[in-house]
């Protein structure tokens, strides 16, 4: 069954395996880096800093964070469509991905509420890093997967 058909976006998206998903593995770095981003900017506010460089940093960052959500949301139908239509593998390994990037928008939007409140520690930047990294390793095994499933047989020489 060809699940793009039933999707008015996508209608006359062939099959997975006939065409190799660009969006859906394109979509995937966008997010985590759109959110790394986020994450970046809000490590490079101090306390330190004057209250308008601060600021600029903090809707810098809260500009990322909101545009990571709104690639999450489209992600969501390519994530159907590579799960139903895609080999068991990528669809196992997209749905891994996916599923890493929920701690980590939530270690961002944690941090973003501890600066707003005045109560950002180091633990937060660790508790991003930690969930950034799991995040990538997640991405990276998606990657692998797809290119696995998507492209010819390459014979090792």
């Amino acid at each position: 069954m060809n699940v793009s058909t039933h999707t008015r976006s996508a209608l006359n998206t062939p099959p997975i395996w006939e065409k190799c998903p660009e969006p859906a593995l394109l979509q995937h770095p966008l997010v985590h880096g759109t959110l790394t981003e986020a994450s970046i900017k809000l490590g490079g506010i101090e306390e330190s800093d004057p209250p308008e460089e601060r600021e600029e940093r903090r809707q810098t960052a809260r500009r990322l964070w909101n545009e990571a959500r709104a690639l999450n949301r489209q992600l969501d139908r390519l994530q159907h469509i590579v799960f139903v239509e895609g080999p068991s593998e990528m669809g196992t390994a997209a749905q891994a991905a996916t599923g890493a990037l929920v701690p980590f928008f939530g270690a961002v939007i944690d941090w973003f509420h501890a600066v707003d409140n005045g109560s950002e520690t180091p633990q937060h930047h660790a508790e991003s890093d930690t969930a950034h990294s799991e995040a990538y390793g997640k991405l990276l095994q998606f990657l692998y997967a797809a290119s696995d499933t998507t492209l010819p047989d390459i014979q090792d020489r």
